[in-house]
Parts: structure tokens; sequence; C-alpha cells
């Protein structure tokens, strides 16, 4: 996190308030940890089949992703308070 998403994640706090803004800031890092995740596991099996069968080319191309890759945190923050405000909007309940 830097100091531009500490930033975004004031504004976010200013928007849904104090309780709900903590828990789209939760969220955030939650979605965030199953995309990151998600990303880094290669699946090399999967790949290997699908370049011996020819379905799929990736030797040579393929940019691998490793844990000291920069992901932005940004659309994380906003896609949770996104989703933090229309459930409030809407009155679903979240888990909090």
């Amino acid at each position: 996190m830097g100091l531009g998403d500490s930033k975004l994640a004031l504004g976010i706090g200013w928007l849904l308030g104090p309780l709900w803004g903590v828990g789209a800031v939760f969220f955030s890092f939650v979605i965030g940890a199953v995309v990151s995740v998600g990303v880094l596991l290669p699946l090399p099996q999967i790949v290997r089949m699908a370049e011996q069968t020819g379905i799929v080319r990736l030797s040579g191309t393929r940019t691998r992703f490793t844990m000291h890759s920069e992901v932005p945190f940004g659309p994380f923050l906003v896609g949770s308070c996104l989703l933090v405000w229309f459930a409030l909007l809407y009155q679903i309940p979240l888990p909090l």
C-alpha cells in the first residue's frame, strides 16, 4: 500500500462512514488476496498439457508473476467501495 492508496482509503471512509469504510478496506484486502493468489498460481501441468497438444503456445511469450511483482491496490479499493456502497444502497446485509 502506498500513500495514494491510503488517501483513497481515507476518501472511502469519508464516503461510507467509519464502520463501513473499514469494512470496505477489509473487503479490498480479501478481494486482492484472492485475485493475487489466482494470478500467482501458474498451474504448470495444465499449461504444459495445452502446449503439448498445440492448443496454446505460451513458451517464451508468457510473463510469469512472482512474489516480487507489483500489483496495484487502488482498483481493489474502488471495487470494494462500490460493493459496500451498492450493498448499503439496496439494503443487502454484509458480514462484518
